[in-house]
């Protein structure tokens, strides 16, 4: 099934559960070498070096899960391969991330929390969060104050960082962090 090339060379899709259905997160990355299928790749990081994939987003899933309760669980993660041209998509590997969020607060039903950054060559990059613990209706811009959000978006541009922009290049620098409402959420939670 061909994907977007936006997403090429590869995107890293992990699980997690929400309210009424799980949830699905797109990370692109840039996997090191021609990965085989079955076998787990290395991915390339923001300063040149390259780690396996689960131990890349292992790290990733540090500044991820406290934004989510202890009730959500972190599940089946997989990488695939996308042609640049043809957006062919290839599976090459799942593994299990076995986390579960770590804040203590409730999550917001039908809550959608997007961080928007922009890459090096002045692309977007967009992170989702669905259902997480913050309120809807904010909107923050860098800098951030230290803490949860300083680590997200410090940990995503900086020189570690797995995540792979659009137009081969890595997230540069935090644009924006806002929450709302997501409408096809909460028609299927039939809320007001």
């Amino acid at each position: 099934m061909p994907m977007p090339t936006s997403l090429a060379p590869g995107y890293v899709k992990f699980t997690y559960s929400g309210v009424l259905f799980p949830h699905h997160a797109t990370i692109p990355v840039a996997p090191r070498g021609t990965p085989t299928p079955g076998i787990e790749p290395d991915v390339n990081l923001k300063d040149a070096t390259h780690i396996p994939v689960s131990a890349a987003m292992d790290a990733f899933m540090d500044v991820i899960v406290p934004f989510f309760p202890t009730t959500v669980n972190f599940g089946l993660a997989e990488i695939h391969l996308v042609d640049a041209g043809t957006g062919e998509d290839t599976f090459i590997y799942a593994w299990n991330l076995g986390r579960l969020g770590t804040s203590l607060v409730a999550r917001v039903a039908a809550e959608q929390l997007v961080w928007s950054f922009k890459t090096a060559l002045g692309a977007p990059y967009k992170l989702y969060m669905m259902e997480a613990v913050e309120a809807v209706n904010q909107r923050n811009l860098p800098p951030y104050p230290a803490g949860v959000y300083k680590d997200l978006s410090d940990y995503v541009c900086g020189a570690t960082s797995p995540v792979y922009g659009r137009s081969n290049s890595y997230p540069f620098v935090p644009v924006s962090r806002i929450t709302k409402t997501n409408d096809t959420l909460r028609k299927q939670q039939g809320l007001a």
